[in-house]
Formats: structure tokens, C-alpha cells, sequence
């Protein structure tokens, strides 16, 4: 899995540095969104980094990264939670759509777990520096140290600037 991962990484590097058509956005932001995790809801709020080129015939790949906090009711603990994704889509006008595959940590005092997914969104950007974005990241299985399962899931809005 792991080799995966990384040839995937590697892949989408040489895609962005060999490729001179079309533009490299860089984006930095705020979201809130509401999350599930097994039988337990809340919300939870992530600080987003995402770069993604957008080619002459408007398909688009990316990467992103999240690091946020999950605030869920009736846990006396904050979750923490990490995610990086993999994107491919098609912008046209400002407007994206797209899909993406993603692997999430989440974790607090007391226990640390993984899990892989994917989610769809949609991104649009009404000037040359700020973008408006909602997702939905559904990750099942997410799998904990001591063996237990549950799944994740979370729709989330986000606003961004764009260098």
C-alpha cells in the first residue's frame, strides 16, 4: 500500500513539474463541517492546503492536506484529524467538480485510527484570489489500534485564498 501511495505522490510531481500548459493554483483555508463517526455526530473544523494544476482542456488533478479538530457530542475529548487527498476533475469559468481518493488519521488522548476513502466536491472561485469549496468525504472502516471499526463521514465548507 505504501508503494502505492508514494508512486502515486511521485507521479503527480512529474505531472506538475513537467507540464507547462495550463495553471498551478496554490490555496490556503478555513472549514467547518459536520462530521460523523460511528453513532456519534459533531463538528468539526480544519485548516486546508490544497495545489492543483488545471490544464489547457480544463481537466484538473491535485493534492490536498487537512489538519482540523472534531468537537462530537457527548465525548469529553477533542478528536484530532489529519487527511491527504488525491484529486482529478474538470474546471470550467472558475467552476470545479471533482472526485477524490483520500487516506484520514484521526486520533485523541486515548486512541490513534486509519483509514482510506473518497468523497466528491465542488469549488468555485468568484475572484483571482478567493475560492469557495463543499465536499463529502465518506471513509468506512476507519479501523482503531484495539481493532475497532467505524465509519467516517463528513460534508464540509470551506473558503480559501488563492496565491
Amino acid at each position: 500500500m505504501n508503494k502505492a501511495l508514494i508512486g502515486t505522490v511521485l507521479s503527480l510531481g512529474l505531472a506538475f513539474s513537467t507540464v507547462s500548459a495550463g495553471e498551478i493554483k496554490a490555496e490556503t483555508g478555513i472549514a467547518v463541517g459536520s462530521v460523523k463517526m460511528g453513532n456519534k455526530s459533531g463538528v468539526e473544523y480544519d485548516f486546508v492546503n490544497t495545489v492543483q494544476k488545471v490544464f489547457d482542456n480544463g481537466i484538473l488533478i491535485g493534492i490536498g492536506t487537512k489538519i482540523g479538530v472534531a468537537n462530537m457530542e457527548n465525548v469529553a475529548t477533542d478528536i484530532y484529524i489529519m487527511d491527504a487527498d488525491v484529486k482529478i476533475g474538470y474546471e470550467y469559468h472558475g467552476l470545479s467538480i471533482y472526485g477524490f481518493g483520500t487516506i484520514l488519521y484521526n486520533g485523541s488522548n486515548s486512541y490513534d485510527a486509519y483509514g482510506y476513502g473518497g468523497g466528491t466536491g465542488l469549488r468555485y472561485q468568484p475572484f483571482n484570489h478567493l475560492s469557495i469549496n463543499i465536499d463529502y468525504t465518506s471513509v468506512p472502516s476507519v479501523e482503531d489500534v484495539h481493532g475497532f471499526t467505524y465509519d467516517y463521514s463528513i460534508a464540509r465548507a470551506t473558503i480559501s485564498y488563492v496565491y
